[in-house]
């Protein structure tokens, strides 16, 4: 890639170029809607997502390394297995997001609104600043529910053995 930043100018013309390129480090995505958008598996590396909208989005398995997030919405988003070291979120709206098993080293949460936030297996102690407060830690079902299921699997089985047999 040049060192001129690529600019994107819409939601389409990113679905457009997604069809033939997932490694758009260094682009320009700032104050693009977002919303709702799947970005798995991508590189974007130092973007500017700045002012993006990308609430209720997926962002998985992606290299998200010095991205800006500077004042995006990303409320209700999900961001999975992705590398954000030394991303900026500063000023980011993150309430009612999920932040699973990612790595969040030498990122910057200062002023982020983090109401609702929660997330599992991220190591937030790495992060350059923290989200405050941090956010709650994020379980999956209780311990007891798979076997609750078998359970009823199980009786479901008996009954319906014990219909066929008197029938």
């Amino acid at each position: 890639m040049s060192s001129e930043k690529r600019r994107i100018e819409s939601s389409t013309e990113l679905k457009e170029v997604l069809k033939k390129d997932r490694d758009l480090s260094g682009a320009d995505l700032s104050g693009l809607d977002l919303a709702g958008m799947q970005l798995a598996g991508m590189k974007l590396a130092e973007a500017d997502l700045s002012g993006a909208d990308l609430t209720k989005a997926v962002l998985a398995a992606g290299d998200l390394a010095g991205v800006s997030f500077r004042g995006a919405q990303l409320r209700g988003s999900t961001v999975a297995a992705a590398n954000l070291q030394g991303a900026d979120f500063s000023g980011a709206d993150l309430r009612d997001s999920k932040f699973v098993a990612s790595n969040v080293q030498e990122a910057d949460f200062a002023g982020a609104q983090t109401e609702g936030m929660r997330s599992v297996a991220v190591a937030w102690n790495q992060a350059k600043v923290p989200p405050d407060p941090l956010p709650e830690s994020w379980q999956g079902p209780p311990p007891w529910l798979p076997l609750l299921v078998v359970g009823l699997i199980i009786a479901v089985i008996v009954l319906l053995r014990r219909r066929n047999q008197s029938n």
